[in-house]
């Protein structure tokens, strides 16, 4: 199952926090851009498999409270952080994050076989196909498909 990555839109409310590359001031970089977003997780092992079922992939540890997850290709999208954290800095469930899918039925069906259950049928709009969902922490996830999701 092939996935295009988080292209369209990152919103955040309260706790997802960005972790962007330090330019100097008017110094231009190829560098420049979101490399990353930080989500508070409750556990490390559930979010990857969410995550994963629709196309990442656990990628580096940075120590005891961060993990992070990748695309295959960085061209794809931000990566994820996860962040486990007791301090209050970071609040579960507060993000709201669009993933751009090249198959809904397949990215419902990846999510289904990694034991994910509870979604409503897909919303079927002009060019384009959306379902709203929920990660394991709450954040809101939006899934959209530039193909239209044939009829039931």
């Amino acid at each position: 199952m092939k996935l295009f990555g988080m292209h369209l839109c990152l919103t955040f409310a309260g706790s997802a926090m960005l972790a962007l590359a330090p330019v100097a001031y008017g110094q231009a970089s190829e560098l420049a851009g979101m490399p990353a977003i930080k989500l508070a997780v409750a556990d490390f092992d559930r979010t990857t498999a969410f995550y994963g079922a629709l196309g990442m992939r656990l990628s580096a540890r940075h120590n005891d409270y961060e993990t992070s997850l990748t695309w295959n290709d960085p061209g794809q999208g931000s990566a994820i952080v996860m962040v486990r954290d007791n301090t209050g800095r970071f609040i579960r469930g507060g993000a709201s994050i669009v993933i751009r899918v090249a198959d809904m039925m397949a990215a419902l069906g990846g999510l289904k076989a990694a034991g994910f259950t509870g979604f409503a049928a897909p919303r079927v709009r002009p060019g384009f196909t959306t379902l709203d969902i929920r990660d394991p922490d709450g954040n809101a996830i939006e899934l959209i498909d530039q193909t239209v999701v044939p009829a039931r």
